[in-house]
């Protein structure tokens, strides 16, 4: 049976997106992309609505079919009323290969839906007497879809306590404890006497008054930590309070880091204090202090401006060092048009001399200098386009970008005798800045091609893979040069750091390499070495 699927987007590539994915997942649908926000409200023939969520639109309307909103985020409070107003499931742009399950699911919920209810109200009339512990549980059972979307997406310790303070769901625990460890039981049964009766009087102050409450509190397991934490009245359909909803967060290192810089600053004042009480008494003493913060605060914003000219004139010599090896490349791109179109030339005479210049020689002569030349303008055009800055993000195919870089340095490396191979499974999308993505490529190469050329192995190679791995866009440049010499593997990514001496190398390709990759695309660029040679992986 194939489903009709209208998805309501805010962007026309997230249906093909969608498509895509279901088509992965072997679930037959026709999907159609809808731009109006409010007319996929209103489409009645269709089994099912993706719609991305949009807190400019408000929260959706009711449907007469199985509803699933689309997201790259969303808060808790819209989640939750999203899911009142009707959302069958929320799911996340980021973990799109559950939305498949999640049709499935809404489809066979919705074809038992009236008998579910009937079931469902049945059990409600025959439990009426039930422990409000009983209550609580069944709630949460009503909010498994979401609680489940909210412990997948935050970092927190999440969790619900009954009115007995007994914790009835975990979504994520305190290391080193555990969800089984906490469930049914109370703080009693694992914090210390003064710890548990802290947390104790707390909620229930939060159970009378049904109000939130945050605070900072600090806990001893094992050893003493932070946390930053939150309460909040857990109710049931009927409004009823019926247990406490909370999350935790640990804070220790931040709050250690600001006990460390109170002290600092204690000292540093105390010892500025003295030598202003010495001079001038207490008058004399303000003045020193100001003059002397002021002084530090210019110091650290020297530091930081500083700090951002040396990253900028690094992205510069970066830049000025792969023009360099572009103007290499050009002339390598154009030697072989240039012999060809000379030998032209210089054939025209002798063609002249033997009667041999014919109008279709002449012409088929023409034909073949234009291709050449087009050929040389384009090259230009590459190398151009090479160097124009991206001002912002913007989604790519890694394929095309990979294959256009090896070509700008193929003739390169084939007139060094170094053979590339490339291969790709998949052309995965990403999303970055793609001139900046092929210079990481150029640097890695060039670093292989002076390695192959300095080792003159045996039929010098560098092999390129594209991959899509777990979500991931996976670029592999393997060469057999023998290598990094393990002395100095956890140096090669340091700023200046070169083993080709200042005439070859300025030492910050790979530094650059891996701040545009880490710092400006949220990738990782990693090396080791295999049993022929280096190993550079680009993951984004």
């Amino acid at each position: 049976m194939t489903l009709r699927i209208v998805h309501l987007h805010r962007n026309p590539a997230a249906t093909e997106l969608v498509r895509h994915e279901l088509e992965v997942a072997d679930l037959k649908a026709e999907v159609a992309g809808v731009a109006d926000y409010a007319a996929s409200f209103r489409s009645a023939d269709a089994d099912l609505v993706l719609a991305d969520f949009d807190p400019s639109v408000g929260q959706p309307k009711a449907v007469n079919c199985p509803l699933i909103l689309l997201c790259d985020e969303i808060g808790v409070e819209d989640a939750v009323a999203a899911v009142k107003k009707g959302a069958t499931d929320i799911v996340s742009y980021r973990n799109l290969a559950r939305l498949a399950p999640a049709i499935r699911e809404a489809m066979q919920e919705a074809s038992a839906g009236n008998e579910a209810l009937v079931r469902a109200e049945e059990e409600v009339r025959r439990r009426v007497e039930v422990t409000e512990r009983k209550r609580a549980e069944d709630s949460l059972r009503e909010s498994e879809q979401l609680l489940r979307f909210v412990a997948e997406s935050s970092p927190d310790a999440i969790f619900i306590q009954d009115l007995e303070l007994r914790y009835i769901w975990v979504g994520k625990a305190i290391p080193p404890l555990r969800r089984e460890e906490l469930l049914g039981k109370t703080d009693w049964d694992y914090l210390s006497h003064d710890d548990a009766q802290y947390l104790t009087e707390l909620k229930r102050r939060v159970l009378q008054s049904e109000e939130q409450v945050g605070v900072d509190i600090t806990l001893t397991l094992g050893v003493e930590r932070v946390f930053e934490a939150a309460y909040t009245p857990w109710r049931n359909k009927e409004g009823r309070v019926i247990g406490i909803a909370g999350y935790v967060h640990e804070i220790t290192e931040k709050s250690r880091a600001e006990i460390e810089l109170e002290r600092q600053v204690n000292v540093r004042t105390a010892e500025l204090a003295k030598t202003v009480h010495a001079l001038q008494g207490e008058v004399a003493e303000r003045q020193l202090a100001e003059e002397a913060l002021k002084a530090e605060m210019e110091r650290r914003m020297e530091a930081v401006d500083d700090l951002r000219e040396k990253e900028r004139l690094l992205l510069q010599q970066s830049r000025q060092a792969a023009m360099g090896e572009m103007i290499g490349n050009i002339a390598h791109q154009w030697r072989q048009p240039l012999n060809t179109l000379g030998l032209l030339v210089q054939g025209l005479p002798m063609h002249l001399e033997f009667g041999e210049l014919t109008r279709d020689t002449l012409q088929a002569m023409v034909e073949k200098s234009m291709q050449l030349i087009n050929h040389m303008s384009r090259t230009i055009d590459d190398f151009r386009n090479f160097f124009k800055p991206n001002k912002e993000m913007q989604q790519f195919s890694v394929c095309p970008v990979v294959e256009k870089t090896i070509s700008l340095l193929y003739e390169s490396l084939r007139n060094q005798g170094i053979r590339i191979e490339y291969s790709s499974r998949g052309n995965p999308g990403i999303q970055g800045f793609p001139n900046e993505f092929s210079q990481v490529l150029i640097n890695i190469l060039n670093n292989a091609r002076d390695a192959l050329v300095e080792r003159s192995p045996e039929n010098p190679q560098i092999s390129v893979t594209v991959a899509e791995e777990e979500g991931s866009a996976v670029v592999t440049i393997v060469d057999n040069a023998g290598g990094v010499p393990p002395e100095i593997m956890d140096r090669i990514f340091e700023p200046y750091f070169t083993t080709k001496g200042a005439e070859k190398g300025t030492g910050v390709g790979l530094f650059m390499s891996k701040t545009i990759i880490e710092k400006n695309m949220n990738g990782r660029l990693t090396v080791r070495n295999t049993p022929d040679g280096a190993e550079f992986r680009i993951i984004i």
